[in-house]
């Protein structure tokens, strides 16, 4: 994971984030409104676990 440092904190930020815009959802159709919480979680729990922060 690359990482960057934020302006004049100093603080370290993954390059990449993690988008939410499209979360997995129960019936797998884009318009649905029901997202897949079980899989979203192991989603944000995989990339914060690689580096994502």
């Amino acid at each position: 994971m690359k990482y960057r440092i934020l302006g004049s904190t100093k603080e370290k930020v993954s390059a990449l984030g993690f988008g939410c815009m499209r979360l997995p959802t129960i019936d797998h159709k884009p318009s649905s409104e029901e997202v897949d919480e079980k899989e979203t979680i192991r989603m944000l729990r995989y990339a914060i676990d690689n580096g994502v922060n």
